[in-house]
């Protein structure tokens, strides 16, 4: 075989593009373990379970699969666990390729990078949060379905949802797949055996979950619930960004125009109609779960495959072929009403380092603080814990909030009680139902600031 027939093989042209995802993503994985608090938390988790042998979550209802994982590569730092994420994003993407293929997609590579680079894709796929973990397993199993192996298939699925356990919400519209799939005498049969090994695999992945918190574990962290501007940006233009949003209606109402002018242009592929209303239903689900808890854009990722195979399957060529290029650009451009900006993931980069920045001109203040102190710091936490797991000043303290019986011990040992904003005085009160002013706590940011102005 020559070296044009080789790369001209479907076999090539997706191993190339494995790669390319997997190299693009290099530059960014140096930047911390990521913007979000949960990403430390889990590099912490990863370090705890490798010095001392016992598991314990990195936040509830517990990531087994990826918190066990990483602690056999913590000592790599933000390399080896970013750079783990942006195997299991290069994964994801070549599984969504194979999926297109499987259904007959022409556009199959250009769909898969538009996956590739949406914005929030991207940014997740390098950073240490378990989102493209999970991801690469329910596309595995997706692909395991339309292979029609439900065991394989179930097996991928226990692993998505040991990964982060929301992915077990995918479980009904695989099912609907593997229906429409298999005659009326086998489908029971399959339906059975594809759940029996998704289920027995994510009990198997959460034993050391429920070993060590019991039926307790499934809980999750407190965070403040949104305004609807607020939720509405995070499922539109922090998914696919502001020219992929332009895409997405470019191709929406190219679908409309061929209904109603019953144009020749054709899409992509075609598929039987149990598909589509099993994509549809994965978007519904998906889209309900992230409005019980619309806290990041990153929760709406498992349903972008399907949003884009819906565009695939019904937008004319040419429509779609815009929307994949608007949401590729959409990583790298920033479109708004002074013209282009730089894109969110070199903006996400630039604020990593900020944060990190920040931090340790923090500690630089605090750990010249005399006496025994206890400062409130919020999400900070974790990325103090990791960036400074042993202080110069022993008897200073970094915790995430304090509850009423904390509080008074700390207070009955003599220590000040500090919180870096009124942001975080107002974070715990709204969990805890503590204001910390009330009992003395003082803003270490105010202090700060008035000791800089009286230099």
């Amino acid at each position: 075989m020559n070296f044009q027939q080789f790369f001209g093989s479907d076999r090539a042209r997706l191993g190339l593009l494995f790669v390319f995802v997997l190299l693009t993503r290099i530059p960014f994985l140096d930047a911390g373990y990521g913007e979000h608090v949960d990403a430390w938390r889990i590099a912490n988790t990863a370090r705890h379970i490798a010095e001392t042998g016992d598991y314990v979550v990195s936040r509830f209802p517990g990531y087994p699969v990826q918190e066990i994982a990483c602690s056999f590569i913590w000592k790599g730092g933000p390399i080896a666990l970013n750079g783990a994420s942006a195997i299991f994003s290069a994964l994801s993407v070549l599984l969504f390729a194979l999926i297109l293929r499987e259904m007959g997609c022409k556009d199959y590579l250009l769909a898969s990078l538009a996956l590739a680079f949406s914005p929030v894709f991207y940014i997740n796929s390098v950073t240490s949060k378990d989102f493209l973990w999970a991801l690469a397993f329910t596309l595995g199993s997706f692909y395991a379905i339309l292979k029609n192996r439900p065991v394989a298939a179930g097996i991928c699925l226990g692993l998505a949802i040991g990964s982060r356990l929301t992915s077990g919400v995918v479980a009904l519209p695989l099912c609907l797949v593997l229906q429409g799939l298999n005659p009326e005498n086998m489908r029971l049969r399959k339906i059975l055996i594809f759940a029996a090994a998704s289920t027995v695999t994510a009990v198997i992945t959460f034993l050391p979950v429920f070993l060590k918190y019991g039926t307790g574990f499934f809980d999750f962290y407190e965070q403040l619930y949104p305004d609807w501007g607020t939720i509405l940006e995070r499922a539109t233009s922090e998914m696919w960004g502001m020219s992929g949003i332009a895409g997405i209606l470019i191709a929406l109402g190219a679908i409309a125009w061929r209904k109603g002018n019953k144009t020749q242009l054709t899409p992509p592929f075609s598929c039987a109609p149990f598909h589509v209303w099993a994509w549809a239903c994965a978007i519904i689900i998906y889209i309900a779960v992230f409005l019980r808890l619309p806290h990041h854009s990153a929760y709406l990722i498992p349903l972008m495959p399907f949003a884009i195979l819906l565009l695939a399957r019904f937008a004319p060529r040419p429509a779609f072929w815009t929307f994949c290029v608007l949401v590729i650009a959409g990583s790298f451009v920033t479109i708004n009403a002074h013209g282009f900006s730089s894109g969110p993931i070199f903006k996400d980069r630039e604020q990593r380092f900020t944060i990190t920045s920040n931090i340790k001109g923090f500690l630089s203040f605090t750990e010249r603080m005399p006496g025994k102190n206890v400062f409130v710091v919020g999400g900070w936490e974790p990325e103090i814990t990791n960036i400074s797991p042993a202080t110069d000043h022993p008897e200073n303290t970094y915790v995430y909030l304090l509850t009423e019986p904390e509080l008074q011990h700390w207070i009955q040992s003599g220590a000040t009680i500090y919180y870096t904003s009124p942001m975080i005085r107002q974070f715990n009160y709204r969990v805890h139902g503590i204001d910390l002013a009330r009992y003395g706590a003082k803003d270490v940011r105010a202090i700060y600031e008035e000791k800089m102005r009286g230099k």
